[in-house]
């Protein structure tokens, strides 16, 4: 709104200059209205800062087009005829941490919605985290503004494009599924099947405690998942990337777009199968069950928020460090060597 405070302190130069020169009583009070509207604006700014409810809105993209739209809504329910408001909006795609400002302006009626959409285009798919940082608040003539706290925050996913796969091609190798038989004799990683209950050992991990167990017994319970022995399919997905900051990006992508299009294809033929993948800000090896398509959708957010990050870790070598397993048939490791 600096051009409205510009025209304004002209006007009152200008106006400030005449009565100088010539004294005229309609100057004069035209002057001294010009000057009673500066604390005048400021109390109704002030005021109407409390008179409008701000809610952000957000529509993720589900064609593979790296695209989506915000919205910012104003209500304005104040005693003069319209407001202005501009927003500041905070743009972040957490699988590739880009980071993108928005400014925007809108005109908010008595009484009625007024809004303001932002379209939002990534060069990469992931996830967009959005922040409503703040709002100002400007009465009609724009002087002056008050800043009104914000909460809002939305994701949009940005789902890459679908990319076509060969499943007879040897870098997959994905087995024929009739169902999965688990080990008698020892614990995996597959927390759907319950290897055996135990007391709690040194160095077990929390997220393995049998809670309703422990506090049945009055001892610490814990419970190991089961292993797949065959019949099984665990995809893992490279989050480590050793390459600069655009070539990390490109990769993530790439990964990101062959492990979504594989776990759908998978879907489709109806093969059951664990979709895993190291998150490295958080330090937590996350592994799902997908047996259907609603169960790769649940986990889109996660899979498309992780970040991918720049070093020599290795996905499997996570994964072996997490489950203790050595060999298991029928996994997919998915990285920009493979693709």
């Amino acid at each position: 709104m600096i051009r409205n405070k510009l025209i304004y302190g002209m006007w009152a130069l200008l106006l400030g200059g005449v009565c100088f020169f010539r004294t005229d009583p309609f100057l004069l009070i035209l002057l001294g209205l010009t000057l009673l509207l500066i604390p005048l604006s400021a109390a109704a700014s002030r005021f109407l800062a409390s008179n409008i409810t701000i809610l952000l809105e957000a529509e993720s993209s589900t064609d593979g087009g790296n695209s989506g739209e915000c919205r910012i809504r104003f209500r304005y329910n104040g005693i003069l005829p319209f407001i202005m408001c501009r927003g500041h909006v905070l743009c972040e795609n957490k699988l590739t941490a880009d980071v993108e400002e928005i400014k925007c302006l809108a005109a908010c009626a008595k009484g009625c919605d007024g809004h303001v959409s932002i379209q939002m285009k990534s060069k990469y798919c992931g996830k967009i985290e959005i922040k409503l940082k703040e709002c100002m608040i400007w009465d009609s003539l724009g002087l002056i503004g008050f800043r009104k706290k914000c909460e809002e925050k939305k994701a949009v996913l940005m789902v890459p494009q679908a990319v076509d796969i060969d499943l007879t091609e040897e870098v997959i190798n994905i087995p024929d599924m009739e169902g999965i038989d688990y080990s008698e004799e020892k614990a995996g990683f597959d927390p759907s099947e319950t290897f055996s209950i135990r007391d709690y050992k040194e160095g077990d991990r929390m997220k393995s405690i049998h809670w309703k167990l422990s506090y049945k017994l009055d001892r610490i319970m814990v419970r190991d998942p089961g292993l797949p022995i065959k019949n099984s399919t665990q995809i893992l997905m490279e989050t480590c990337f050793d390459a600069g900051d655009e070539e990390r990006k490109q990769m993530a992508d790439a990964v990101c777009a062959f492990t979504i299009s594989l776990s759908e294809l998978l879907v489709d033929a109806g093969t059951k199968h664990q979709l895993g993948w190291m998150d490295y800000k958080e330090n937590v090896f996350r592994n799902y069950e997908i047996n259907s398509a609603d169960n790769l959708i649940e986990i889109l957010g996660e899979l498309l928020g992780t970040t991918a990050v720049s070093g020599r870790h290795s996905v499997n070598d996570k994964f072996y460090e997490e489950t203790g397993c050595q060999e298991i048939p029928g996994l997919v490791i998915i990285n920009h060597d493979r693709i």
